[in-house]
């Protein structure tokens, strides 16, 4: 093991200040360096660092923090001694724990502080990107073997990061991936628990437009109409048919009960936004509310259940088409053809809604409003994907 004394000089402080660390460091033949950095404590502008690992003279009070920072390397080579054959990491936790310095926080434990703080006001399904991040850090470390903290996060890190990813991830993953990454590192950065700013100029990988799966109106009716004695098939057929004529969330749609039914409308506070939407009832939602007595409630399911539910729904109804699927992966576009059942899941009651009411020439603000979108660049995904609408358009020229 090798230990010197460093300056960090690519961070300074507001006031120019850089930190002395004490650095180990290992470099085996034909393996990996490996380095652990112990902050001595004390700080100086670059400008006042020697060659010979020490503050030179000049600065005021060169001696007292030469005498400091040799004493803390001393430190640091007596528990190497008796740590003989222990690991990087081990070292510094030790050392950590005879100064009664506070072990710095990993990664992990910090996202798992994020996570918690984003629960709070997000549902399961609003928490699901993070908790696909999380999961995928833990298994990188797994794989890796490494322990990440917010100043390893290097533009070398993130490739490993993203060749990790490509081995199971589709592009489109990846970048959500990132996106909630950043997002993350944002929110540590202005609570003061970061402050390597390197994830600001990670590249994001390229993706392909999503292909939005929703029901025509033909498909609505056969699903509508479908008689079974399946009370599990039936429910996830109210519940959906509910979500293509109302455009609420799944969450939201199984939070309504009586009081929110009034004059014909269906009024309530959206989870996600907090703002209250009012949806006019049509003869779907209607007929769906009439059966369960105004109350939705009963028909409570986690959504992994409902979306294997309304598959077998949809397949009962002859939702059958195949539908061709592209996805870029490792940068490659693979295809892959699948039954349009089994592509249904919840969001695409929502998806349907949107769709549909722009078919049947409903404005668009009109169906913002009902579905609560607050931006056209969220909207706009519906307007763009469907053939239907464009072929419509296009008929205007044969008039």
């Amino acid at each position: 093991m090798n230990v010197r004394l460093m300056l960090q000089k690519t961070k300074p402080n507001r006031a120019g200040l850089c930190v002395i660390y004490v650095e180990v460091s290992i470099n085996p033949k034909g393996g990996k360096k490996e380095i652990i950095r112990i902050p001595t404590g004390e700080k100086v502008p670059p400008k006042y660092w020697g060659r010979k690992q020490e503050v030179t003279a000049g600065y005021a009070g060169y001696s007292d923090i030469n005498n400091a920072i040799i004493k803390k390397k001393l430190e640091v080579q007596q528990v190497i001694r008796e740590k003989d054959g222990a690991t990087l990491t081990d070292i510094k936790l030790e050392f950590e724990k005879r100064t009664n310095i506070e072990p710095e926080a990993t990664l992990i434990q910090l996202f798992e502080q994020y996570k918690a703080f984003k629960s709070k006001s997000l549902t399961e399904n609003g928490m699901k990107n993070i908790v696909g991040l999380y999961n995928t850090l833990v298994d990188f470390e797994e794989e890796t073997k490494k322990t990440l903290y917010p100043k390893s996060l290097d533009v070398k890190f993130y490739d490993e990061f993203c060749s990790f990813c490509r081995k199971k991830q589709s592009n489109n993953t990846i970048y959500k991936r990132t996106e909630i990454f950043r997002i993350f590192l944002n929110y540590l950065t202005e609570r003061g628990l970061n402050d390597n700013l390197t994830y600001k100029k990670w590249q994001l990988p390229k993706t392909v437009s999503t292909q939005i799966i929703t029901l025509t109106k033909s498909e609505l009716d056969a699903l509508f109409v479908l008689e079974t004695t399946n009370n599990r098939i039936d429910n996830a057929r109210d519940l959906f048919v509910f979500l293509c004529s109302t455009g609420l969330r799944f969450s939201d749609a199984l939070s309504i009960k009586p009081h929110h039914v009034v004059n014909g409308h269906i009024r309530h506070r959206a989870s996600k936004t907090q703002e209250i939407v009012s949806i006019p009832l049509n003869k779907y939602s209607k007929a769906i509310l009439e059966k369960h007595g105004n109350d939705i409630t009963p028909l409570s399911i986690s959504n992994q259940k409902f979306n294997e539910a309304i598959k077998d729904a949809c397949r009962a109804a002859g939702i059958t088409e195949v539908v061709a699927m592209h996805k870029l992966k490792g940068g490659k576009v693979e295809d892959e053809a699948k039954e349009k059942c089994e592509l249904i899941s919840s969001h695409a009651g929502r998806r349907t809604f949107a769709s549909l009411s722009l078919e049947l020439g409903i404005r668009q603000d009109v169906v913002m409003a009902m579905t609560g979108h607050r931006d056209y660049r969220s909207f706009k995904k519906y307007v763009e994907h469907s053939n239907r609408i464009k072929e419509a358009e296009m008929d205007k020229w044969n008039l």
